[in-house]
């Protein structure tokens, strides 16, 4: 039995309400289909918060990273800071 979404497909795609975005289980028009960040289904209340350990995770990573990232940057800079001190600028004309 075709789903009921492929009629709305002009491609040869699968529709995201067609299966499970974590396990691929083919969903159903009678059962719940679980929505996560936009156009994520999911079949289950176990898949979704499945989906939301895994990208909090992966966020954690990602912050933890660019945190990494960030603190290199800083112990750089910081040699050459000049925070609260006053900069002179000259203007140097060359002919």
């Amino acid at each position: 039995m075709d789903s009921y979404y492929v009629r709305f497909l002009d491609s040869g795609k699968p529709h995201f309400l067609d299966s499970c975005s974590l396990c691929s289980k083919i969903l159903s028009l009678i059962s719940d289909i679980f929505m996560y960040i936009g156009d994520i289904a999911l079949c289950s209340q176990e898949c979704s918060q499945e989906q939301m350990k895994s990208d909090e995770t992966k966020s954690k990573k990602s912050k933890k990273t660019s945190s990494s990232r960030s603190s290199i940057w800083n112990s750089s800079d910081s040699k050459d800071s000049i925070v609260g001190k006053t900069l002179q600028t000259e203007t140097l004309a060359v002919a």
